[in-house]
């Protein structure tokens, strides 16, 4: 992976309350993403984290799981991210699709103010 890639997507993780020391933390930053960039499949997604790590693929999901849920303001910050009301029902598969939406927005913007910069 790409050392920018990383430091925006686990921005874009924390910006949402989730905390750092947890390992689904750093697992949601890897799903952001694989999600932005492969368009891979929620399944496919953990599996490749769990191969990394060396754990299960529930694991993924439990710790995704947990992290999330530790953050005290997860729709509300979202929300702000995004410019639109996500509600506050948001699985982990959602919050990855929403946070690579996110990414894949931040980085094309940064591309394009590079070329006009240049």
């Amino acid at each position: 992976m790409n050392f920018l890639l990383d430091t925006k997507a686990m921005s874009l993780v924390l910006k949402c309350g989730v905390p750092p020391e947890l390992a689904g933390c750093t697992y949601l930053s890897e799903a952001v993403e694989l999600r932005a960039f492969r368009n891979a499949s929620a399944m496919d997604i953990y599996r490749t984290i769990a191969v990394r790590h060396s754990i299960k693929p529930k694991s993924v999901i439990r710790d995704i799981s947990y992290a999330l849920s530790k953050s005290k303001y997860l729709p509300s910050a979202l929300s702000e991210l995004l410019n639109f009301h996500v509600g506050n029902h948001l699985p982990n598969n959602l919050v990855i699709a929403y946070l690579a939406l996110k990414l894949d927005s931040d980085i094309y913007n940064d591309n394009i103010i590079d070329k006009v910069s240049s």
